[in-house]
């Protein structure tokens, strides 16, 4: 059995500041923000969301990191980390999101995988953002920790 990858938190943080040095570019003007997702929609907002629901544990994850777990009203039945994510209100599973639950929430932004169709059909056009980030790669995972950070103005977190 392979031994797993470990990388010293030093490097990990070098990589994390040179991302977010990288990811200035989607902060056009104080509180304007301008990046493409991984489904190729385009999202654009003058001011950080404040009403997020997380239907993916690892964004979920990422946005407590960078200090933004506030902001998050709702979440699936497996963000169970950090703990207070397991005390968010839940609206379905991460295969079976409740529409009519997430959009009693109110959010501004919901951030999805591409396995929810039901969530983006019922929200596209709206006023709702959708925001799909997956992670494939460390590499992806640096790149989402940085757009997640500039959502938030929270690039240095």
């Amino acid at each position: 059995m392979p031994k797993p990858l470990i990388i010293p938190k030093t490097v990990v943080a070098l990589l994390v500041g040179l991302l977010f040095l990288a990811v200035r570019p989607f902060v056009l003007q104080a509180g304007a923000v301008d990046f493409v997702d991984d489904l190729g929609n385009r999202v654009q907002f003058d001011r950080p969301p404040a009403r997020v629901v997380s239907l993916v544990p690892s964004m979920t994850e990422i946005i407590y990191a960078i200090g933004a777990g506030e902001k998050i009203v709702a979440v699936s039945h497996l963000d169970t980390w950090p703990p207070d994510a397991a005390r968010k209100p839940v609206v379905g599973g991460f295969f079976s999101p409740d529409v009519t639950a997430v959009a009693a929430f109110q959010p501004d932004m919901i951030f999805i995988s591409d396995l929810h169709r039901e969530i983006i059909t019922h929200f596209r056009g709206t006023e709702v953002k959708l925001v799909c980030l997956t992670t494939n790669s460390i590499e992806d995972s640096f790149s989402i920790i940085s757009r997640r950070g500039a959502l938030w103005y929270r690039e240095s977190a």
